[in-house]
């Protein structure tokens, strides 16, 4: 259960509506997640609400390798809304159960292609070890060159930051 209530429409700001209405138009929703915490921050939330659109829908990768990604990273922070989210997602990109079992055990799944394994490498070994070895960049850049590992990173860090954000706020599964 999150320790945040939502915001009762008739108690928001003018700014606190403004993201409401933001996150609506972009989430067709407006509560739960990531989003209630960001109305006690509505300028910060417009930030984060624009960069989770853009994290979510607007990045260069495969909608199975951005799911790989983002299950790799709520896996890492052990946060249970955005593992369920996500594995639905990632069911619905074709990855499979075995797969994303594996990725919640942290054992090494067996995956379909090669970029949704490298995917996984990356976001495992940068969430691990706070770097990423020579080796695995160099596979990186030759398999997704630098504007999809641009995005890549992109989308670990503020999955990461999400993650924490909700688990600070103790946010459970939807």
């Amino acid at each position: 259960m999150s320790r945040l209530k939502p915001i009762a429409a008739a108690d928001m700001d003018a700014d606190q509506v403004r993201l409401r209405d933001a996150i609506q138009t972009v989430w067709q929703r407006s509560t739960g997640g990531p989003f209630d915490q960001w109305y006690l921050s509505p300028d910060m939330g417009l930030r984060a609400n624009a960069l989770t659109e853009y994290c979510r829908w607007k990045t260069k990768l495969e909608f199975d390798v951005l799911e790989t990604a983002i299950l790799t990273t709520a896996a890492h922070w052990d946060q249970p809304y955005a593992w369920t989210t996500h594995v639905k997602n990632g069911l619905a990109a074709g990855l499979n159960q075995d797969m994303i079992d594996a990725i919640k055990a942290r054992r090494a799944p067996v995956f379909a292609t090669v970029e949704q394994s490298l995917a996984h490498d990356v976001a495992r070994e940068i969430l691990e070890t706070h770097k990423l070895s020579a080796d695995t960049y160099a596979r990186a850049i030759a398999i997704f060159g630098e504007p999809v590992l641009v995005d890549l990173a992109a989308v670990i860090g503020w999955y990461a930051s999400l993650a924490v954000q909700m688990n600070i706020f103790d946010v459970g599964a939807s």
